[in-house]
């Protein structure tokens, strides 16, 4: 809005320009060319009047008239231009009337010196006692005078070819300021159109956003509607999956009753009631499905199966030393115990207790398994003390022994006791790292060194290098500290096992 004021106020002042400007040159023109041929015709005629019939007082006559009615022109000439177009306001317009007010002066100022000249040569000199001579420099004086006229004239025809050419130029920047404010007009209509359209699209949108938050409630009440149906579906599919997979004597009773007197079935009724069916519910969620079982059980006794043809392969085809036997005991005793607590982490809850509830008989059988293994165990790191003794090695027996001691009081005795075991995930977890520790322990006698030449040595390549060393009876170690360990490690202890390998 700003800009348009501005473009319309330029406007105005331009069409006043040049309307000012067309009337100005107009009128000058007009007043000019007349009073130029009226003084060219006036002085002809008077110089003729005056040399014909009067003489010399003729032509003083001509003088005092030309001196009159110069000024009086002049002074017309500014009427006009001051009164006859209003009073002029704008720069260009109070330049022009000056400028053509200083001619128009000037011409009357020479015309006045030349009527007081006339004047004074009338008052002091008798027209008739002139001599031709004279008469002739009267008539030279006149002659420069129009001269002057001629130069003025061409003067204001210069300065009016230098108004008509700004009054062109005017015209054309009028013409720009149009077509600009043309411009800007079609600019704002293009504009209010482009604003109305998306008006239009807002509010469309917005009818649209008002259409989709009523079918989101609605469907938000349909999903309310058909979670509730889910949840009850799901409490009668595990309802039902309890009563199949872990029945109770309330369930043969519930389809017995119906057969019963009216005295049994309301002695039921309300033996029924100090029942909470949600608890066993929720008890039997905490339960392990027969699936899951399986694979626990599978798992367990796969892995049992594993370290036993383990012991076997150790016996067949390696030399069954008392390092080796070792080494083999905490690698399983770790496995074992990363493999309880990796599904007591999965299934949430004691993979232990869960074989001990469901089949006690062969929870049994596997604890005495690993019991005979854990006391052959012992005994193996019982002979090492004897063969080598040192505080590292009785460090180690030592705490084989509080290890087992601890699971038998607060793991396999309460499972046999059916007494629940607290915190037993953190006890699994101790036992892991501390049978992780002595099977790295046993590693790095065979282990190679990391570095090898000038370049290191991979896993896969370390791995190939302890398996060989694992595997062959003679293995060459450059440190003496070392070999000397390993040559305690690789002869059996007292000779106990001289006789069992087989060829």
């Amino acid at each position: 809005m700003a800009a348009a004021c501005v473009c319309a106020c330029g406007i105005t002042e331009t069409h006043s320009k040049t309307v000012f400007v067309r009337n100005a040159s107009a009128a000058i023109t007009k007043e000019c060319g007349c009073a130029w041929k009226e003084v060219v015709s006036r002085t002809n005629a008077r110089i003729r009047l005056g040399q014909g019939t009067q003489g010399d007082s003729g032509r003083s006559a001509v003088l005092l008239q030309m001196s009159v009615w110069v000024p009086v022109q002049g002074r017309a000439v500014r009427r006009k231009l001051g009164h006859g177009f209003g009073p002029a306001r704008t720069d260009c317009s109070r330049m022009m009337v000056f400028a053509w007010a200083t001619v128009v002066g000037l011409m009357a100022l020479g015309a006045v010196l030349v009527g007081v000249g006339g004047a004074q040569d009338l008052g002091t000199v008798d027209v008739h006692q002139l001599s031709a001579a004279q008469l002739n420099l009267f008539l030279t004086q006149i002659d420069d005078e129009l001269h002057g006229f001629q130069s003025t004239a061409a003067s204001l025809r210069e300065t009016l070819a230098t108004l008509q050419s700004e009054l062109k130029a005017t015209d054309k920047e009028t013409e720009a300021m149009n077509g600009a404010r043309a411009w800007e007009a079609a600019e704002k209509e293009k504009q209010l159109k482009e604003e109305q359209n998306m008006l239009k699209v807002a509010a469309e949108e917005q009818e649209k956003i008002a259409k989709g938050v009523l079918q989101i409630q609605e469907l938000s009440r349909e999903v309310a509607v058909m979670t509730e149906k889910y949840e009850q579906l799901q409490r009668r599919k595990q309802a039902a999956s309890r009563k199949v997979y872990d029945p109770q004597i309330l369930d043969m009773l519930d389809s017995a009753a119906s057969s019963w007197g009216t005295g049994s079935q309301a002695v039921y009724n309300r033996t029924k009631e100090l029942f909470d069916s949600g608890e066993v519910l929720r008890l039997y969620r905490k339960s392990m499905s027969r699936p899951v079982l399986v694979f626990l059980f599978s798992c367990m006794y796969g892995f049992v199966a594993l370290c036993m043809y383990g012991i076997y392969l150790l016996f067949s085809r390696l030399r069954p030393t008392v390092a080796k036997l070792i080494l083999v005991g905490d690698m399983s005793f770790a496995g074992f115990w990363l493999m309880v607590c990796t599904f007591f982490i999965l299934l949430r809850h004691d993979p232990l207790h869960a074989m001990h509830s469901r089949a006690p008989r062969l929870f049994t059988v596997f604890q005495l398994t690993w019991l005979a293994a854990y006391v052959v165990h012992v005994l193996l790191r019982v002979s090492r003390l004897a063969a080598r003794v040192s505080m590292f090695v009785f460090g180690e027996l030592v705490s084989v022994i509080i290890v087992g001691n601890h699971y038998f009081v607060r793991v396999w005795q309460p499972y046999m006791m059916d007494n629940a075991s607290h915190g037993s995930l953190r006890f699994y977890f101790c036992y892991l790292l501390l049978f992780t520790s002595f099977s790295l322990n046993s590693l790095q006698v065979l282990s190679p060194l990391k570095r090898q030449g000038s370049g290191n040595l991979g896993f896969v390549a370390w791995l190939k290098i302890l398996y060989t060393r694992f595997t062959n009876q003679a293995v060459p170690y450059s440190d003496p500290v070392l070999t000397e360990r390993a040559t305690l490690d690789e002869d059996d202890a007292f000779g106990l096992f001289q006789n069992i390998r087989s060829d």
